[in-house]
């Protein structure tokens, strides 16, 4: 279908701006989408279209000049053409798509006066509306199609148990039954929930004498308990629920470590041959003659889960994913979408609860070099190789994590949710270690990809439990 209306000839446009799209993921592979429907509604056109492996669904909507930059427009008979997320008419357009349904909290005023985005850096799109009644939401509206959506499941949940630390759930949209964008509540604050934590850790590392609020990282603790918790309920079966660790779990974290360990050797060995990476041979040394003991220590103590219990959990739990709000003085998790990297099948696998809380003590790690980074100065090499034979860091960091942990520990435990027993308090260090360890070999191999001068600073995270 060609395109109707005043959208006759706009659609081997929408094509070529799909494969020029932040979120097409094959913008250099040559790669086109492969129309699977096609849906023009007066003043919205709909698209769901493949990459071949992947479906994928965008909305376009014609308009006047939104403000958006200049390669988010499409220039179309004196208008322009944009993803229709950003523009206030949305919600009221797209449902008058076939096989489109929109559904909305029933205190939710649906008129909508303004929409803009929140950010344009991000494979979803994300724009900020406002309703008539002054209620600011966020439209999460997902370009990539997985088989199964885990935000969706995981915040409809926490909606319906009444989890309070995350953004509650104020209206769906689905195509042919399945998600395709949520509304949600917005929260105020920092988009980072490392920041109270940063500016303390700043003046601490002026003056030790700077009191510590332990009471911050009591409350992470708990609401990490709380997600977890919420998640899991007694009876929770299916993509909820617990269930007992078997061998087949076990050998599969130590087949994604030595994994991990393979890949990360194969990039030191890549760089030793590129110009100006000279450095490196220094942390291949450190990560092959210290590192690479951690890694061993990490898997033997993996079979102390064999047995216990395996969760839904966030995945990808840190710092960066949540907002911290200093009005309310509260934390909110986000970003349900699991960890990066994994393909879907291994997203939706269940693992250890402590996996989130390790997945924590790694962010306090980037957080404290980060401080230590802006405080001291110097390179990240040159501060890493100081920081490996005394880190300044270390006290402030272990109190916190230390009311961390045992705060999440006093909040799960009486639940059962571990299926551990008396060993979750008396060997809780040990249960962490080889979470620490396997979170610190994919933010390992992360650096190496992507921003190799970072790449001491997980490296680091190997050597040092807190």
């Amino acid at each position: 279908m060609s395109g109707t209306g005043e959208w006759s000839g706009a659609l081997g446009l929408l094509e070529d701006y799909i494969t020029r799209a932040r979120w097409w993921p094959w913008k250099t592979g040559g790669r086109r989408p492969v129309l699977v429907k096609t849906a023009f509604v007066e003043d919205i056109a709909h698209l769901k279209f493949s990459d071949g492996d992947n479906v994928y669904q965008a909305s376009f909507i014609l308009g006047d000049h939104p403000g958006l930059p200049s390669d988010r427009l499409i220039p179309y008979k004196g208008r322009f053409i944009y993803e229709a997320e950003y523009d206030k008419r949305f919600l009221d357009a797209v449902k008058r798509v076939p096989g489109v349904d929109v559904e909305l909290s029933s205190d939710l005023t649906p008129v909508v006066v303004s929409a803009r985005p929140l950010t344009l850096d991000s494979t979803n799109v994300l724009s900020l509306v406002e309703t008539v009644s002054g209620e600011r939401l966020v439209l999460k509206s997902y370009r990539l199609l997985p088989r199964v959506n885990m935000e969706y499941e995981c915040l409809v949940k926490l909606s319906r148990e009444g989890f309070k630390n995350a953004p509650r759930v104020r209206g769906l949209v689905y195509e042919d039954g399945e998600p395709i964008a949520m509304l949600l509540q917005y929260i105020p604050g920092y988009n980072d929930a490392g920041y109270p934590f940063y500016v303390e850790l700043t003046e601490w590392l002026k003056n030790q004498g700077t009191r510590l609020n332990v009471g911050l990282s009591a409350k992470l603790g708990v609401i990490t308990g709380g997600l977890h918790s919420a998640l899991n309920k007694p009876g929770d079966r299916g993509f909820f629920g617990l269930e007992e660790v078997s061998d087949r779990d076990v050998l599969k974290w130590e087949e994604r470590l030595s994994k991990r360990v393979k890949f990360i050797l194969e990039k030191f060995d890549e760089y030793a041959r590129v110009k100006g990476f000279e450095w490196l041979a220094y942390w291949r040394e450190v990560f092959e003659k210290r590192g690479l003991q951690a890694v061993e220590e990490a898997r033997s103590l993996l079979d102390r889960f064999l047995h216990a219990y395996k969760a839904r959990i966030h995945q990808d739990l840190h710092l960066l994913q949540m907002i911290y709000d200093p009005g309310e003085n509260e934390f909110y998790i986000i970003d349900f979408e699991g960890e990066p990297g994994r393909s879907l099948e291994e997203r939706l696998e269940k693992e250890p609860p402590l996996r989130d809380v390790a997945s924590l003590v790694r962010s306090f790690h980037y957080l404290s070099f980060a401080a230590l980074l802006n405080t001291l100065g110097g390179s990240v090499d040159s501060l890493a190789r100081r920081v490996l034979e005394e880190d300044p860091a270390q006290a402030w960091r272990r109190t916190h994590l230390t009311s961390m942990v045992y705060s999440y520990l006093a909040r799960t435990g009486p639940l059962g949710l571990h299926g551990l027993g008396d060993r979750l308090v008396r060997d809780v260090d040990s249960l962490l270690k080889p979470w620490i360890v396997e979170r610190a070999l994919y933010e390992l191999a992360y650096e190496l990809m992507y921003r190799p001068d970072w790449t001491p600073i997980p490296l680091l995270g190997l050597l040092r439990l807190y």
